[in-house]
């Protein structure tokens, strides 16, 4: 967990990327801030200025602020095969707003084990580790059970509640 600060007018709260052709791929980013003049400057991943660089079978989720992924003018990055999840305000941001619609990347409930405990490993049947181009993210095998995902309705709720 990175948080990106406002010296440089510009930020990026996991990983940035300038001027550069790297190969960003197998990372959990998680819980990530990415600050400066506007909130949306990445928190999750920034690819700034020009470069080619490959970010593939990562996962991107619970950034707080500044997006999941952000692009600036310039680049030309390949992404594909990652995971997103909840990033703050949006998914992608400037040039690469809508990478999770294409190639392979997906926006799905990673499954992590114990979030809230600090545990990122994820639980069996997480859509990470069942990928049809492999696990995604830094850990490649199941660190605990399933994790009980329900299905409840407001009505469910209501009724659990004791309320009609």
């Amino acid at each position: 967990m990175a948080d990106g600060g406002e010296t440089t007018g510009e930020s990026g709260g996991g990983v940035w990327l300038q001027e550069t052709n790297a190969w960003v791929h197998h990372n959990t980013i998680v819980e990530n801030t990415g600050e400066g003049p506007n909130t949306t400057y990445g928190g999750g991943i920034v690819v700034h200025e020009p470069g080619s660089p490959l970010i593939e079978q990562n996962i991107i989720a619970f950034t707080t602020v500044g997006g999941g992924l952000f692009c600036h003018s310039g680049v030309t990055p390949t992404i594909q095969n990652n995971l997103g999840w909840q990033n703050l305000p949006v998914e992608g941001v400037g040039l690469c707003a809508d990478w999770w619609q294409t190639d392979g990347n997906i926006i799905e409930d990673p499954l992590f084990c114990d979030r809230a405990g600090g545990d990122f490993s994820l639980g069996e049947g997480s859509p990470a580790l069942t990928h049809p181009a492999g696990p995604l993210g830094a850990i490649p095998t199941p660190g605990c059970e399933p994790v009980l995902v329900e299905k409840v309705s407001w009505g469910d709720i209501k009724v659990r509640a004791g309320r009609r």
